[in-house]
């Protein structure tokens, strides 16, 4: 896709928790996930599921917070060892996603919007 296309689509990553909420906008979100997982087809699914797995243990309360938290620098390792700017672009905007969050609560919607990232990664091809 051009710079432009991809730009875009890092603009909309941030909305994309709010959208998870909402029926209405619930379909809206899977665009945009899917849209960033089909330029992430070059990043290995493993690199990914390593992301997943410690999203997927967090429970929706003030340590699971903590612990998302945590997964920030756990995010930059991961994106430091990948050649791909695309996915270290992502990484940033999930950054921020996570700083964002402040209430536990919503700690479910990021584990859903993983999820998405993951299953439409595979969708696409992402490599192995």
């Amino acid at each position: 896709m051009n710079k432009q296309h991809n730009e875009n689509l890092l603009n909309d990553l941030p909305k994309v928790l709010n959208q998870l909420e909402s029926a209405e906008f619930y379909d809206d979100a899977l665009n945009i996930i899917s849209k960033v997982a089909k330029e992430l087809k070059s990043v290995t699914a493993s690199r990914l599921r390593n992301i997943y797995n410690h999203v997927h243990a967090l429970s929706s309360n003030e340590e699971g917070l903590k612990e998302l938290k945590r997964l920030r620098y756990l995010l930059a390792y991961t994106a430091a060892r990948e050649r791909n700017k695309f996915f270290r672009k992502v990484v940033e905007k999930i950054d921020k996603m996570i700083v964002n969050i402040k209430d536990p609560e919503k700690i479910e919607l990021f584990q859903q919007f993983m999820e998405a990232l993951i299953a439409y990664h595979r969708f696409y091809g992402g490599q192995e």
